[in-house]
């Protein structure tokens, strides 16, 4: 998932008229664009495995390693399937209110990084993504605790979450309850993720180290001293609910985009050419997905489309449709995470691929993502004896902090 915290240029500003840009865009060949010439069902641990202490080595270096496809599954996590029941509907409540509503719980300040977006983020040559909507907070804090100077840097991470207390009062509940689950599995995914490390340095070491002197730092206390996750509530509107948004933002003179006919002929071709958000890692150190949810008016449905979802590139340049049980958390691997391991774990590009034909146009999707990153002035270093080559990521360079990481990242994929 592409994590839309934002600087100052991220955010689409203007106005258009957006319905032949909908209109076209559902109309659109999907075999035009990146199809999947494999599928696969992401490689699982069950939950009372990864606590069990057992050797997880093998599903570790399948999911995470070079050759796989930078995703792990978790089965049974205790309370997931009811919290995600819970949670996912939400999306569409609020999504449904009216806009001056929603308007309410737009922040400005962070770039858009807390309550609700829509038509802020952009998809390339700055083509306006109206096609979902995002609701962000913090899952485990209501206000990370920092300086001055850091919430002027780093809105995105720093402000205070917002809460629809009197329109959907059980979203702050549901919302954190998600998210800690998700956290506290990652974290436990994060030990094995660490022992497997130790195991692979070229420079033997003991799990956990023994000491500051240790040439590994572990992911798990990485993350342990962070502050500032971040978790995204996702929306995919339908193409009914794109026409009524589109013409209530025209309403209320908050249109999205820009009115230029040549602009708009662009911004087709780019949706054309990049699906819903294009190719993108995540820069974190893990991600947590859900599986996603479908719904029609308020009901939840299967999947109208058989090649909707998850899309990941390999390292052999195969496209792969991955398959997440909805009994599962997915967990993928972060730019971060990447270098912290020196390479032993790979990122990969991914993108959703939205529901397509005519059954699926009165059908929505839902979904929600944890961004578990370190906090940003965490210095992003490999693990001694290990070359800065074998990390390959082009924007990460020595003694760089994390904050100063996710700056570049937002200026590559915004700017």
């Amino acid at each position: 998932m592409l994590q839309s915290h934002v600087n100052g240029k991220s955010y689409a500003k203007g106005s258009t008229n957006n319905i032949q840009l909908v209109s076209r865009f559902r109309s659109l060949r999907k075999e035009n664009l990146h199809c999947a010439t494999f599928k696969a069902n992401i490689i699982s641990i069950p939950y009372t495995r990864l606590i069990s202490g057992a050797d997880c080595s093998r599903e570790i270096e399948e999911g995470f390693g070079v050759n796989g496809l930078g995703i792990l599954a978790i089965s049974n996590v205790p309370d997931y399937v009811l919290a995600r029941k819970s949670l996912l509907p939400l999306a569409s409540k609020f999504a449904a209110l009216p806009e001056e509503v929603k308007a309410k719980y737009v922040d400005e300040a962070s770039f858009f990084s807390f309550g609700w977006s829509h038509g802020k983020e952009k998809l390339s040559h700055n083509t306006p993504d109206i096609f979902k909507g995002s609701y962000y907070a913090n899952p485990l804090i209501d206000k990370p605790s920092c300086t001055t100077s850091q919430l002027a840097k780093y809105p995105y991470y720093f402000q205070e979450n917002i809460w629809p207390k009197n329109e959907v009062p059980e979203l702050e509940y549901e919302f954190k309850k998600l998210g800690k689950i998700i956290c506290d599995t990652g974290l436990l995914l994060a030990n094995h993720c660490d022992r497997y490390i130790c195991q692979h340095l070229p420079t033997s070491t003991s799990f956990p180290p023994p000491n500051e002197a240790t040439p590994y730092r572990g992911v798990r206390e990485i993350l342990h001293r962070s502050e500032i996750y971040k978790a995204r509530l996702l929306h995919y509107f339908s193409a009914v609910e794109l026409q009524k948004e589109v013409s209530s933002h025209s309403c209320t003179g908050n249109k999205l985009g820009n009115t230029n006919p040549v602009s708009q002929k662009k911004e087709v071709d780019s949706i054309e050419s990049n699906t819903w958000c294009g190719w993108h890692y995540d820069h974190g150190l893990l991600t947590g997905l859900t599986a996603a949810m479908y719904l029609s008016q308020g009901k939840e449905v299967p999947n109208p489309d058989p090649k909707a979802g998850l899309y990941i590139k390999n390292r052999r340049g195969n496209v792969v449709q991955a398959f997440l049980p909805m009994d599962s958390i997915a967990f993928q691997v972060g730019e971060a995470l990447q270098v912290a391991s020196g390479g032993l774990f790979q990122a990969t590009p991914h993108y959703v691929r939205s529901a397509d034909g005519p059954e699926a146009a009165s059908i929505s999707r839902n979904t929600f993502a944890v961004f578990m990153q370190p906090s940003v002035d965490e210095i992003m270093v490999i693990p001694s004896g290990i070359s800065s080559s074998s990390v390959a990521i082009g924007k990460w360079q020595k003694n760089m902090s994390f904050g100063d990481f996710s700056e570049k990242t937002f200026k590559s994929y915004y700017e």
